[in-house]
C-alpha cells in the first residue's frame, strides 16, 4: 500500500482485536464458524482495508495487477460480515488469508480522519484513533435505522470492552450519535446486556471486573 502512495488503515475486527476489545463467542457460534471457514478452505479473519473512496479504484486495479501476491476471490458467506459483499476480496498466493478493499465512506470515515492515522513503530499497519472509528460506526446505526447488525454488534463491543461511559462520549462525540452511543453505554445498559449470571456480580461490564 504504500508502494501505491495512498492512505490507509485496518478496520472492522481486525482493528478491534488491536484495541484488545474481547468478543464473546457462544459454542454454537464457534461451531458455525469452523464450520463455515472449512468450507470456505479459509482459517484467518478476512483483513478490511479502508481507503479513501477517490483511491479505491487505482488500488483495486493495483491489487488485481499483483497476481504472484493475490488474486480476486469470492466473498465469504458469513452473514455478519454480508455488508462487505458488494467490495472486491482478494486472497493472499498460497496463503489461507484475504482481505477486502473498502471505501472511507462505507465506514461513515470523512477523508480528514485519514490526516490522524498513527504509525506506531511497533506496528506494520497504520492505526486509526478509536475515537474516529467509534464516531464513524455511531452514524451509520443511527443513519441507516440499525438495518445492518455488523455495526452495531462492533460499538457493542467497544462500549464493554473498553467501558465507554458519557465522559467518553462528551469528549469525542456529537449529534445524534452522542446521544445513541450514550444510550447504550450507561450504567444500567451495560447490566441488561450482562444478565444475572452470579459471574458477572459486580463487573463494571460483561468483561471489566469492578476494580
Amino acid at each position: 500500500m504504500d508502494e501505491i502512495g495512498v492512505h490507509w488503515c485496518v478496520v472492522g475486527d481486525i482493528l478491534l482485536a488491536h484495541y484488545s476489545i474481547p468478543k464473546i463467542m457462544g459454542v454454537s457460534v464457534i461451531i458455525i464458524v469452523l464450520f463455515w471457514r472449512r468450507a470456505d478452505n479459509i482459517t484467518e479473519q478476512d483483513i478490511e482495508i479502508c481507503v479513501l473512496l477517490e483511491d479505491l479504484h487505482c488500488i483495486q486495479e493495483a491489487f488485481v495487477a499483483m497476481t504472484e501476491f493475490c488474486f480476486p476471490f469470492r466473498p465469504g458467506r458469513s452473514y455478519y460480515n454480508r455488508h462487505l459483499s458488494q467490495y472486491l476480496h482478494f486472497r493472499v498466493k498460497n496463503m489461507n488469508q484475504c482481505f477486502f478493499l473498502v471505501p472511507a465512506p462505507h465506514y461513515s470515515l470523512h477523508p480528514g480522519v485519514f490526516v490522524n492515522i498513527m504509525q506506531p513503530l511497533d506496528l506494520a499497519f497504520p492505526l486509526l484513533p478509536l475515537p474516529h472509528y467509534i464516531q464513524g460506526l455511531a452514524d451509520i446505526v443511527v443513519n441507516d435505522g440499525m438495518d445492518n447488525n455488523n455495526f452495531l454488534t462492533q460499538i457493542t463491543f467497544l462500549i464493554d470492552g473498553v467501558d465507554i461511559g458519557e465522559d467518553c462520549c462528551n469528549m469525542y462525540l456529537d449529534g445524534p450519535s452522542l446521544e445513541f452511543v450514550q444510550s447504550i453505554s450507561t450504567p444500567s445498559a451495560k447490566k441488561v446486556r450482562m444478565g444475572l449470571h452470579p459471574k458477572y456480580e459486580g463487573n463494571l461490564t460483561t468483561y471489566i471486573h469492578t476494580r
